[in-house]
């Protein structure tokens, strides 16, 4: 979170505004307070679209029936208010990271946190639909993943955006749907569509329709078929699941409720391990900050961000070796996902995981502790 800059409001209707959360193509997002002290997220209309009635008016309608989404696995509005200089609309604040910063940290998803995350977003999905709305633009940066769950943000906005002028994108290269990118209706079966491609980059790390300039990644959402080469590690009905959603014909593609029961994982008694789907129980992001540490150090290994001769120091007590032994006594699970995924370049995990080869006393099952500070 970063301080208030000279110009920004600081309340919005009830709310008082305390940081700058992020920005995007509506507006700015800030850290607000309500009276009673609970966290709030407060999203400002940018001024080129507070001026169009038009606007004002969508934007009205859009809030109204996003008032109406009530699920687990959704941030709930709570105060808006369309006719403000900017309009704003506050919702629950949701603590943690985006989806795509818990990837870019720690990798790729093991097997069992991509069905819970499936599953929980298809369930959001399935409140957005019952109140009326369609997302428009699920992706990677408007998935939350918090202590008890992911959680959708950003969900009935994007239709009123969708009424003003052409130059305001809507939806996201690489995560939108066909039909979208073709400029058509979307319906509920369009953030299926979406849900497919951010699924397969929490199973991967990369979109199914590749990467570069938006047109060529948009090209090849409407006319090739989805690269799903790097989720081969996975069962093949996760793989399936996920080309399904991705089926470029809206009426082949499954439906969120479709989606839970092939993903859902089996009930356990109230107050277990993994009650309530939580995402944080099978280890995307660890409580134990050097867990989160050696994965790090790991993965900027396998991304090509170290390497032994660019900076030999880091490697001076075999930093590497013990952070991968050190995982494979206390996160054992996490490792194996990431050795098995078609994520990083081949040699790099031939260099990582041969250091499970060297022998030393950790094949007593000791794994010792790196000397020095």
């Amino acid at each position: 979170m970063e301080e208030l800059a000279a110009g920004d409001p600081r309340a919005a209707g009830p709310f008082r505004l305390v940081g700058r959360l992020g920005g995007g193509g509506m507006g700015r997002v800030f850290l607000g307070r309500s009276p009673g002290g609970r966290p709030v997220a407060v999203k400002t209309i940018r001024p080129e679209l507070a001026g169009d009635p038009a606007f004002r008016r969508r934007f009205a309608q859009e809030v109204r029936a996003a008032r109406r989404v009530n699920g687990f696995y959704t941030a709930q509005v709570v105060g808006a208010d369309p006719d403000a200089d900017p309009p704003w609309m506050a919702t629950a604040y949701i603590e943690g990271p985006s989806l795509h910063e818990a990837i870019e940290a720690h990798g790729p998803l093991q097997q069992a946190g991509l069905r819970i995350l499936g599953a929980g977003l298809a369930e959001g999905l399935a409140a957005i639909h019952r109140a009326g709305l369609v997302h428009r633009d699920l992706k990677p940066g408007n998935v939350i993943i918090a202590a008890d769950g992911p959680r959708l943000i950003d969900f009935g906005i994007a239709r009123a955006l969708d009424a003003t002028t052409s130059t305001v994108v809507i939806g996201t290269p690489g995560f939108m749907s066909p039909e979208q990118a073709r400029g058509r209706d979307i319906g509920a079966a369009g953030d299926v569509f979406s849900l497919g491609a951010v699924l397969a980059y929490a199973a991967s790390g990369t979109g199914p329709f590749g990467t570069g300039r938006p047109d060529a990644v948009v090209y090849r959402i409407v006319h090739e078929e989805p690269d799903l080469a790097a989720l081969r590690h996975l069962p093949s009905d996760l793989t399936a699941l996920v080309a399904a959603c991705l089926d470029k014909d809206q009426a082949a593609r499954p439906a969120p409720g479709t989606v839970i029961a092939r993903l859902a994982a089996p009930a356990v008694p109230p107050g277990a391990r993994s009650h309530g789907l939580a995402v944080g129980d099978h280890g995307l992001i660890p409580a134990d900050r050097r867990i989160r540490d050696d994965r790090r150090l790991v993965l900027d290994f396998l991304n090509g961000e170290i390497t032994y001769a660019e900076q030999p120091w880091i490697f001076d007590d075999d930093v590497l070796l013990f952070a991968v032994l050190r995982l494979m006594e206390r996160d054992r699970g996490w490792l194996r996902g990431q050795r098995a995924t078609a994520a990083w370049p081949e040699e790099r995990t031939g260099q990582v995981f041969g250091l499970l080869d060297v022998p030393g006393p950790w094949s007593a099952g000791r794994v010792p502790e790196p000397e020095g500070p």
